[in-house]
Order: structure tokens, then C-alpha cells, then sequence
């Protein structure tokens, strides 16, 4: 029942960028509303979520940007520590990753955006290891699709300014990315689909939804 829910909103986002006729990148910007999400993690265990960043985009322009320390409840290895500044003192006060799940699944909602399926695989598993309900959400992985081959990279050719390794920052470093993919190149169906990405739910590209089957050349 959810795959189908989820096929129909692929095919309306699939109209929303590519309808009857070939859109503009200015149209695209006009519509591009979506939500870009990046999370710090303590140590190697992707559950171990410390921060998390969320910036919504209307328009193509950030409309609100949310972001919270989490307590993991777990080790801080000092070699991610090293890179992202947060430590153990840092989250002592900081809720923990329930606490703040009702309200994260409210902003992550629609199409969202990562760098990477790290986030994605972030979330996923520490929503699974306090059995709470996955995400209701498309996900972008905005990677597949842009200029490096990491997100310093990435923001260095496009002339982003941005603090590394902060959650809302490299979130809106993403979001900007997808930005630029629609305002420089626009953003054909094929490169959408290829950007999708279902390790969870029953690929969609197995059942044979591609932007060709849809009708989308």
C-alpha cells in the first residue's frame, strides 16, 4: 500500500519537473519546494546520532532552518570528535533522539534531500533502534547527480561558504546543491529517478517504473 502511495508521488513530482513540455529552470525554481537534512554522528554506529540539521526550501530559497544537539547515549570516539566538535559535555543536556522524533518526522516529510545516503541510513537506523516508525518520505540523494565528489567539493565549485561538518550547514549545502542543478542544468526526469534512492521499500526500478515507462523522455 505504501509503495503505491509512493509511485504516485513519484509520478506527480515527475510531472511537477518534466509535465507535457520541457520546463525552464526558472519554472523548476518557481516549484522547488523540498526539505535538505545532514546529522553528526558520535562514533561509527549510524544510530549514534549527536546533531541534526534540517532546512526547508520554498522556491528554491531557504524559507526556515531547524537544528538540535542530540544525546546518543552512547561513546564519543575521539576521532569524530576531531571533526565536528561535539562531544560528550556538549549533549549532556540534549534530548535524546524519541524526544525529538514526533517533531523531526513532521519536518522530514515530502521530498528530502541528503548528501549521501549516509543521512538517510543514519536515520533509519536509530529510528529502528528505539522501534520507532521509519520516515514517510522521498528521499534526493543530491550526490548522485552533482559536481565532486564530496560535499567540501561540491560547495568549493559552486563558491558555497560553509562551515563543514555542522549539521544545518551541510544540510543547506545540499539544499543549495539541488538548487543549482535546476537553476544551471534544469533537472531532467532520468536524472531525478537516477538521484531516488529505495533500499528500504521494493525498488522501483525493478517494477519497471522509469522515467520511460512513465511516458517522461
Amino acid at each position: 500500500m505504501r509503495n503505491k502511495e509512493s509511485q504516485r508521488q513519484i509520478v506527480r513530482l515527475l510531472d511537477w519537473l518534466y509535465g507535457n513540455k520541457t520546463p525552464k529552470p526558472k519554472e523548476l525554481l518557481a516549484a522547488a519546494n523540498f526539505t535538505a537534512v545532514d546529522v553528526e554522528t558520535a562514533n561509527v554506529n549510524k544510530a549514534s546520532i549527536c546533531q541534526i540539521g534540517v532546512v526547508r526550501f520554498r522556491s528554491g530559497e531557504i524559507e526556515d532552518v531547524w537544528e538540535t544537539l542530540v544525546n546518543p547515549a552512547e561513546y564519543f570516539d575521539a576521532k569524530f570528535v576531531a571533526i565536528h566538535g561535539i562531544d560528550t559535555e556538549r549533549v549532556s543536556n540534549a534530548p535524546k533522539f524519541p524526544d525529538i522524533y514526533d517533531e523531526l518526522s513532521k519536518r522530514l516529510s515530502g521530498i528530502v534531500v541528503s548528501y549521501s545516503q549516509f543521512d538517510r541510513f543514519a536515520l533509519y537506523e536509530a529510528a529502528h533502534s528505539h522501534s520507532l516508525r521509519e520516515l514517510n518520505c522521498i528521499w534526493l540523494d543530491v550526490r548522485s547527480g552533482g559536481l565532486g565528489s564530496s560535499l567540501r567539493d561540491e560547495a568549493d565549485v559552486l563558491g558555497i561558504a560553509f562551515d563543514h561538518h555542522d549539521a544545518k550547514e551541510d544540510a543547506r549545502v545540499a539544499g543549495e546543491i539541488l538548487v543549482n542543478l535546476i537553476n544551471t542544468r534544469g533537472l531532467k526526469a532520468e536524472q531525478l529517478l537516477s538521484m531516488m534512492e529505495y533500499d528500504f521499500t521494493p525498488s522501483l526500478s525493478r517494477s519497471g517504473l522509469t522515467a520511460k515507462t512513465l511516458g517522461y523522455k
